[in-house]
């Protein structure tokens, strides 16, 4: 999250539909700064990737928001503060026996 603006109050996760062929469902609860309003919108951002395709250690906001280096991505889905929230990644093409992860970035 942006220093200081969003957090997860519940990580993010796979649904119990689990993943399909064109898509990965899962959920969160994110929470906003306490100074900020309890009602405030946020969006997060996900995108699916295949081990190595993304490092945490040089993380840019604005490329993973864009779904740089992404299998998929789902953008800018609102959130309210400490809501559960479910969403999907969509435009996938997995292939079974494959490992990929899932990050999901959120920021209010």
């Amino acid at each position: 999250p942006v220093p200081g603006s969003s957090t997860f109050a519940v990580d993010a996760a796979l649904t119990s539909a689990g993943p399909a062929f064109n898509g990965v469902p899962f959920g969160f609860t994110a929470a906003v700064a306490s100074s900020a309003s309890p009602t405030l919108v946020g969006a997060a951002w996900a995108g699916l990737y295949l081990p190595g395709d993304l490092d945490p250690t040089s993380f840019s906001p604005a490329a993973f928001k864009l779904g740089r280096g992404a299998q998929c991505v789902v953008r800018g889905v609102a959130f309210m503060h400490n809501v559960a929230k479910e969403s999907a990644v969509s435009g996938c093409s997995l292939e079974r026996g494959v490992m990929y992860h899932l990050f999901v970035y959120v920021e209010a």
